[in-house]
């Protein structure tokens, strides 16, 4: 029965770098429904980690084996899951993926491709006939937006077939012919052989398909013995011959058919002596040096007379002849691809451990240290992708990645997941509380308690009823209201809005109005955050360049004065703010700026490394004495302990990706837990004192 190989291409200028994160090949298994079925995904994403590709990959194959319907309808479901998978990735990257994404969908007797954003892919049938693949229309990338323009290909194909499959992206100054030539060599382990030690210029990342018959070439089968509907035509015309032919040829195999095994055998231990020692190259070698010498000879035998035979054995010295050198060169391929692949992993691993005895040397300065330390953390890395399931490096692996750590002085930490919401989001804001924390959502103007609970998991959610509005809620940002230290009046939270305020109270499960001073909101006004300190209210507004101070008068209403005695510039680009006496005041740029009794203050940042983008910042303390200040930065992944002077303190991670994504962090210092919200999850941790 014919059988679907896959290899995969991965050469940039004449150097091959092994497997690659973008091919994804599975085989049916989980969907009984098509048996034999093969399916493969390529993506087309330049810039994107290897574990970016492997989520975007993993969601096209599961939304695949579980699509219900026919073949088309799955591969549409597969590229529009992997779609949203990569938007849900671009939300608060500062680097978007962008790119393209093809499904292939294979079985013993067609081959099904979909195409999304500005795909790639070759074509080539047995008989050289050679086409470029790629949408008809001019299609936006997949990232840009949500994909459902998908453009199918379907090819029925027979052994010798072979497909390319790649992107725009992937593909970059590399011949159409040389790829048609390339694909004309064997199947896909001889194409991708053949592209990775061909391409010298250009670089080509992509898989080779290809049906192969695994029928035993050089075998004499007599032709009565086979429907003549799955003969080929030359064995057809036998079939037809008269009985006693046909008796003849099934009794004695013909001297060409012999020489056809013979040469087999012979050139197969040529094979064999040349890849003595060698492993699986050497079988390798043996195994296309059958499939060279059968392809070069009769596929059949028939009925031929003493003179015909006399004739065809001569052909056949001939062939044999010509055929000898050809598949010595065939070894000599073969091995060289296979010996330089060995070569390559000798050649790193040698690197990996003369790279892990400098990052070890004594009298390294920090930065010196932790160059090399990266250094030895790259090759090794380079080496596992060449030889995957090699455990040399593992111990190195983990110990440098812990010294790097030290020297980045970073705090690995474990992330309780305290509540996934329902759809993602941009729009909402956390503010934390004794209990667990506030979350309002800008979009919908809503606000929930999510009240942690001892025992549990996750967290459960209950809505506050807040007092209707001509204009809706219109709301901002929420700040825990609490009695301890005097930060507000009674235990609950404050909701800052475009137009008013709101103050829930806990104890009454109540939320109450709270006008904004005659005044206040002008037609510039953009309130953007809101804190609470010393039972006054400190509203941001970005659009006058201002931040407004609220206090409470006797007969219950609220004055304001700014902070500021004039509009100040700085503030139209910040996007949140911190109090505890001092104002510390975060610029979209992620620069903190300080200031006490509106006159700038101290606050100097020296990381061990720089910090990236932020989006929130918080306190651990409302004393200026004492505390922290904490900042979330969503480029690295990270939050930031600083002093209250910005002296580095230390710089929190997770093992993994569970940050990214981040929108908004809060502190909860009675319990020392640092609230971090994503556009789907609110997640916690602690912190250290």
């Amino acid at each position: 029965m014919p059988q679907i190989s896959v290899s995969t291409i991965h050469v940039i200028k004449g150097t091959e770098f092994g497997e690659a994160a973008q091919v994804i090949a599975q085989e049916s298994g989980r969907r009984a429904a098509r048996p034999g079925e093969t399916l493969v995904v390529f993506m087309d994403f330049p810039g994107a980690s290897p574990d970016a590709l492997a989520e975007i990959g993993g969601a096209a194959c599961d939304a695949y084996w579980r699509a219900p319907g026919s073949q088309t309808a799955a591969l549409r479901a597969a590229i529009t899951r992997a779609s949203d998978s990569v938007l849900t990735l671009n939300r608060g990257a500062v680097t978007r993926l962008e790119g393209s994404l093809t499904c292939v969908a294979a079985d013993a007797g067609k081959v099904v491709i979909a195409q999304a954003g500005p795909a790639l892919a070759f074509a080539r049938g047995r008989a050289g006939a050679f086409e470029r693949i790629e949408p008809a229309r001019l299609q936006s990338p997949i990232g840009a937006a949500r994909t459902e323009d998908v453009e199918f290909s379907n090819f029925p194909w027979q052994p010798g077939d072979a497909f390319v499959i790649s992107g725009s992206y992937s593909c970059r100054d590399v011949n159409d012919q040389l790829i048609n030539r390339c694909m004309g060599k064997g199947e896909a382990r001889l194409i991708a052989g053949y592209l990775n030690a061909n391409v010298k210029q250009g670089s080509l990342t992509g898989v080779a398909l290809t049906l192969t018959d695994t029928v035993t070439y050089g075998t004499p089968v007599a032709p009565a013995a086979v429907a003549p509907a799955t003969i080929a035509p030359r064995a057809t015309a036998a079939a037809l011959a008269p009985a006693a032919a046909s008796s003849r040829s099934a009794s004695a195999p013909s001297p060409l058919s012999s020489l056809a095994s013979g040469a087999q055998v012979v050139l197969g231990r040529v094979g064999g002596a040349l890849g003595f020692g060698l492993g699986k190259a050497g079988g390798a070698a043996r195994k296309t040096l059958g499939e060279v010498a059968a392809s070069m000879l009769p596929e059949a035998p028939r009925a031929i007379d003493a003179a015909e035979r006399s004739r065809t054995a001569m052909i056949g010295l001939r062939a044999a002849t010509i055929l000898l050198p050809i598949a010595v060169a065939v070894i000599v391929t073969i091995l060289y691809m296979n010996l330089s692949g060995q070569a390559e992993r000798i050649q790193l691993q040698d690197l990996a451990k003369a790279q892990i005895a400098q990052a070890s040397a004594d009298g390294l300065d920090p930065n010196a240290q932790r160059s090399a330390v990266q250094r030895a953390l790259d090759t090794i890395a380079a080496f596992n992708a060449k030889a995957p399931g090699d455990k040399t490096f593992d111990r190195p692996q983990a110990e440098l990645s812990a010294r790097l750590d030290q020297l980045r002085r970073i705090t690995r930490i474990q992330v309780t997941s305290v509540y996934e919401f329902a759809a993602a989001s941009d729009e909402r804001r956390v503010s934390a509380s004794t209990l667990g924390a506030f979350v309002m959502d800008r979009a919908n103007g809503t606000v929930d308690h999510l009240v942690r609970n001892a025992g549990r998991p996750t967290a459960d959610a209950l809505q506050l009823i807040l007092p209707q509005q001509p204009n809706g809620p219109q709301l901002r940002d929420v700040a825990w209201a609490s009695s301890v230290g005097d930060r507000w009046r009674t235990e609950g939270a404050v909701l800052f809005g475009a137009e008013t305020g709101f103050e829930y109270k806990a104890a009454e499960n109540q939320t109450g109005l709270i006008r904004w001073p005659a005044g206040l909101i002008s037609g510039t006004s953009q309130i953007v955050a809101g804190e609470l300190w010393n039972g006054n209210l400190y509203a941001l507004d970005a659009g006058v360049g201002q931040i407004w101070r609220l206090t409470r008068q006797s007969d219950g209403a609220f004055a304001s004065s700014p902070y500021f005695r004039v509009p100040y510039g700085p503030l139209t680009t910040t996007i949140d703010i911190a109090v505890d006496g001092a104002v510390y005041v975060l610029q979209r740029n992620g620069i903190v700026l300080k200031y006490l009794t509106s006159a700038p203050a101290t606050f100097a940042v020296s990381p061990p490394e720089p910090i990236g983008r932020s989006v929130a910042i918080a306190l651990s303390a409302q004393e200026q004495q004492r505390g922290s200040v904490f900042l979330a930065d969503v480029d690295n992944g990270a939050i930031w302990q600083l002093g209250k002077n910005g002296e580095f303190q230390r710089q929190y991670r997770p093992p993994g990706l569970e940050f990214a994504n981040m929108i908004d962090m809060s502190i909860d210092p009675v319990n020392n837990l640092v609230y971090v919200l994503t556009n789907k999850k609110l997640l916690s941790f602690k912190y250290v004192t």
